[in-house]
């Protein structure tokens, strides 16, 4: 059966970690081409979402785009990750030494804002992740159903054009030198019967 390469597809789920949405379009390309666009929290499930990707789709230029929006809920507190902050000071200190000037100089919120220092609470981020499998998933489903929706229509009007073309190639062949060769070509790829 011919499936279409174009197609959209968009899914969102919301849980108590936040909302995720998640959108697939695709276009004619001869290979798969994904392309990826991702939250930072959501970085680590490229690897898998593209194997996904790869196991259902052959051709097309796939773009994914998820986007998270966390929930701002009074139930989610925050820690602060005693170990990093105080690798981040050493560091901090180190460099206020190397560079002589006085380590008063660091802003406690830019402290905070060092990756890993500050960290929500702990069990969201298995939840975010099985959610965004989930999600995409489900939004994959819904672009391959929507390519095979749109692939009698492709059949359709390539068996209606295919007639016309063996004619002028079939017509073509008893021209010139050069016809003759490109005909030879289009033989061995299915065009000429």
């Amino acid at each position: 059966m011919i499936a279409s390469m174009t197609g959209f597809a968009r899914r969102e789920t919301t849980g108590e970690w936040g909302t995720l949405v998640c959108e697939l379009r695709s276009v004619n390309h001869r290979f798969l081409e994904a392309g990826f666009r991702l939250p930072d929290e959501l970085r680590a499930a490229e690897g898998e979402l593209r194997a996904r990707l790869t196991r259902q789709l052959r051709r097309g230029k796939v773009d994914c785009t998820l986007s998270y929006r966390r929930s701002q809920g009074a139930g989610s507190a925050l820690e602060v990750d005693t170990v990093a902050l105080e690798r981040v000071l050493a560091a901090v200190h180190i460099v206020a030494r190397t560079l002589r000037e006085p380590a008063a100089a660091v802003n406690a919120v830019d402290v905070l804002r060092w990756p890993g220092v500050l960290r929500e609470d702990g069990g969201s981020g298995e939840q975010l992740l099985a959610a965004t499998y989930a999600v995409f998933g489900a939004t994959l489903e819904e672009l391959v159903a929507a390519r095979a929706r749109e692939g009698p229509g492709c059949a359709s009007c390539s068996s209606s054009a295919a007639p016309d073309s063996r004619r002028w190639w079939r017509r073509c062949a008893r021209g010139c030198r050069r016809c003759r060769r490109a005909c030879a070509c289009a033989s061995t790829s299915g065009l000429r019967s």
